[in-house]
Order: structure tokens, then C-alpha cells, then sequence
């Protein structure tokens, strides 16, 4: 500190415009009410302006996006949209409603690091999925700490994980979805394995019946060494500020530790570059719009909100020229890589849509463009994507 601006080595404005969009209550954006003191037909909260849910959220961005259109005179215009993370579920879910509800004709489409689906992010007792999604990123996370038991010296991260790819859905769910029903023998070959991948201490995995949530684990690796492990990159560590706790009571760094040295580049380039001048706040990461947000009114009580996979199936089916990437680093442990190629092949793509389906993993965690070479990397395929042979 203080943060430093410096030139960005792989842009893309070389070839192409970037409008970046913060959705209401984010960044400096902030709902305004209506006259009538309503805002989408609802009594406006500063807790509940009527944006802060699925539905709502996408129609906002719809709107915005063929509002900019028309405003800047680029319906001619190729359009392309990339959404990070839980952007990554909104532009899964665009792909569909802004052709059909817009009218606006998408070019392509870059997921990166996404939440395609919000049902494997919850694990329980009694899920199998989130379980078998983040064994791969485990794997190569106790590769990368020198913890993991069981694999050649000389195996690389890719290599890892595909071992343990393979385990995780064979032999792991079998053992996830027959519980009790397996046989002792083979339950503690399961254990065994399972332990040998992720690095953890046997005894622990058997404690936790084979389930380990994630929390747990970037806590138990490195506990001999009072380190803890980055949930959104699992590279990173820091030290336990009170490894006498349970649970921890420290912040999660490769989030919240990020939040600064982030807010202040943000605030230097939009307050002293471009030359914004107001008194808002930025908000990076809005806890009060995570806290505020809720389901769908329409939607029955007892359904989950609406996954972004088959809204992107929809999206390639009637658009046969989308082009889509999806992008992961490969030690992100809340949105793993794993989880996007189950679902890609679970999409049950016919062949030609199959081949517009671009998935790419890189070093690093939920930003694996924090790393130089893996931001390189990252801009070489948005360029393929776009048909650009030379991005620089």
C-alpha cells in the first residue's frame, strides 16, 4: 500500500470496446425511485428497491444493455458479454433472455470462473455433487503445497488432476451415493485414496465420512504450519490469526483481502483518470445486496433458483453463430473447474453447438488473472474467440 496503477499487458481494447457495468448496488451504481416513490411497481427500501433478485436483476441488465445500444448508436455492432463469477451465472442466463426479450443478437459469450449452477455451491450431509466437484482442485492444491500422497513425483498439476477427475467420479460418488450400503472393504480403499489425493491426515477424512467441505480443508492442510489456504485460490495462504478457534476466525484473504488494494486501484483510475467526481462510496463487493437479496415472487417456496446451463443451451440452440468460453483457474475452490466440465458435458450438445463450446483453465484461483502468465493466456483466447489471430 497504496496501491500502484500500472500499464495492463493483455488488454483487449486492441480490438475490441469494453463497457463495464455495475449492477445496482454496486460499484457507484444506486437505485433511483420514482416519482410516486415506487420503483418496479414496488414501495421503494433503501434494503429492498426492487432489483435485488433473479429475475429482477437480469431484466435491469437487459434494459441497460439495449438502452447503451440505442444511446451510443452500435446496434451494428458485434455484441459480446463476459461476466465473472456470479456475473458468469448472469451471462449464462442473458444468453437466452436478451436475444428473446431485447432482440439483441449475442456474438458470443465469456463465463469466467462461473456459478452456472447455485445447487453444488451448498454442500450438506446429504448432497453428492459439491463433493465430487472440488476434488480435482483439491488435488492439485496439495500438489502445489507438497502434501499429496499417492502420485508419481514428476506429475504435473494437469496430470493430477485428472486422476483425480477420474477417481471423483467413479469410485468417490459410488461412495457418496451408496453411503452405509458399501461394503467396509471397499469404503476404506475410497477413504484411503481420497486422502492420499487432498493431502489430508486419513484419521480427519475418516472423521468426516468422506465429505470435506471446503472451509475444512483450506484449515486442515497446512494446519501443522498455521497456515491457512485462499478459498478462491488455494495457492495463497495466510497465517491463522487464532489457531486456538474453531471455527476460524480469520478473514478469508484471497477475498476480503483483495477488497482494498482493489477498491483503491478502482477509485484511482475512475476518480483521477477519467475524472468522476462524486461523493459515493465504491462499492467493490456489496454485502448489504447480498443480504438484501431474495427469490423470485412467482417462484414456489420449495423451488431453487433457476441454474444458467440450460438458459446457455437454449442460447446456442436458436443462435447458431454464439460462441461461447468458459474460463476457471485451476485452485479455485467455491466455483472449481470441475463443476464447468461436468455441466458442459452434461449439456447434451449436439455437434455443431459442441464446437462453438470453448472450456480453458489456467494457474492461479477465482482471478487467475492476477497472474501475468495466466492474464497472457487469458487475452490469447478471447482473441481466438474473436476471430483475432494477433492480439497485440
Amino acid at each position: 500500500m497504496p496501491v500502484r496503477l500500472t500499464d495492463n499487458d493483455a488488454s483487449w481494447l486492441p480490438w475490441t470496446d469494453l463497457v463495464f457495468v455495475d449492477p445496482v448496488g454496486t460499484g457507484f451504481s444506486r437505485p433511483v425511485p420514482a416519482k410516486d416513490g415506487k420503483e418496479n411497481g414496488k414501495d421503494a427500501k433503501a434494503d429492498d428497491p426492487g432489483y435485488y433478485s433473479f429475475a429482477s436483476d437480469l431484466a435491469a441488465l437487459r434494459e441497460f444493455t439495449s438502452r447503451w445500444l440505442s444511446a451510443n448508436g452500435r446496434w451494428a455492432s458485434p455484441v459480446w458479454l463476459a461476466g465473472e463469477s456470479y456475473g458468469g451465472y448472469r451471462i449464462g442466463r442473458l444468453a437466452r433472455s436478451l436475444p428473446v426479450d431485447e432482440g439483441v443478437g449475442l456474438s458470443g459469450v465469456v463465463l469466467i470462473s462461473p456459478a452456472m449452477e447455485l445447487a453444488p455451491l451448498t454442500m450438506t450431509d446429504y448432497s453428492v455433487e459439491g463433493f465430487v466437484d472440488v476434488v480435482p482442485t483439491m488435488a492439485a492444491a496439495a500438489l502445489h503445497h507438497g502434501r499429496i500422497r499417492g502420485v508419481d513425483d514428476a506429475a504435473g498439476v494437469e496430470e493430477v488432476m485428472a486422476a483425480a477427475t477420474s477417481f471423483a467420479a467413479t469410485d468417490y460418488v459410488t461412495f457418496l451415493a451408496q453411503g452405509a450400503a458399501m461394503a467396509p472393504e471397499r469404503r476404506a480403499a475410497v477413504l484411503s485414496r481420497l486422502a492420499d489425493l487432498t493431502g489430508l491426515d486419513p484419521a480427519l477424512v475418516e472423521r468426516l465420512h468422506g465429505r470435506i467441505p471446503i472451509d475444512r480443508f483450506v484449515r486442515e492442510l497446512l494446519r501443522d504450519e498455521q497456515q491457512v489456504l485462499g478459498l478462491y485460490d488455494a495457492t495463497q495462504t495466510v497465517v491463522d490469526p487464532f489457531p486456538d478457534r474453531e471455527p476460524f476466525g480469520g478473514a478469508e484473504h484471497t477475498l476480503h483481502g483483495m477488497t482494498a488494494a482493489f477498491t483503491m486501484g478502482a477509485n484511482q483510475v475512475i476518480r483521477g483518470e477519467i475524472g468522476v467526481a462524486t461523493e459515493r462510496q465504491y462499492h467493490l463487493l456489496s454485502m448489504a445486496v447480498n443480504k438484501a437479496w431474495r427469490a423470485d415472487e412467482d417462484a414456489h417456496a420449495l423451488e431453487s433458483p433457476g441454474g444458467a446451463t440450460d438458459d446457455l443451451r437454449y442460447g446456442l440452440a436458436v443462435n447458431p453463430h454464439l460462441q461461447v468460453l468458459v474460463v476457471h483457474g485451476r485452485h479455485d475452490l467455491v466455483t472449481a473447474l470441475h463443476t464447468s466440465q461436468r455441466l458442459v458435458n452434461q449439456m447434451r450438445l449436439d455437434p455443431t453447438a459442441a464446437g462453438r463450446v470453448r472450456l480453458r483453465a489456467y494457474d492461479g484461483g477465482h482471478m487467475f488473472y492476477t497472474l501475468g502468465h495466466s492474464r497472457s493466456a487469458f487475452t490469447a483466447d478471447v482473441a481466438e474467440l474473436y476471430g483475432i489471430t494477433s492480439p497485440g
